[in-house]
């Protein structure tokens, strides 16, 4: 999903800066209920579907690091 995603990014040190951090990622998650029942939460937010899903997937694996260039998600998610 990442890979698709980043290929419609405009801005091309930002696709860049993905495909790089994407090297480090260390698990591939699958889809789950609890995944996409946050990702709902997240999107009343005023978040994209798509940031949702990605935020969504960070928190059910308990990741340390979230890192994103989308200075607006972290602006609606700072709380």
């Amino acid at each position: 999903m990442v890979d698709y995603e980043n290929s419609f990014n405009p801005f091309p040190e930002k696709r860049n800066s993905i495909a790089i951090w994407k090297e480090y990622s260390q698990i591939d998650v699958d889809e789950s209920t609890m995944i996409i029942d946050l990702a709902e939460e997240i999107s009343k937010k005023s978040v994209s579907s798509k940031d949702s899903l990605h935020v969504s997937c960070a928190v059910s694996c308990d990741c340390n690091y979230f890192i994103t260039t989308d200075e607006d998600l972290i602006t609606k998610l700072k709380n």
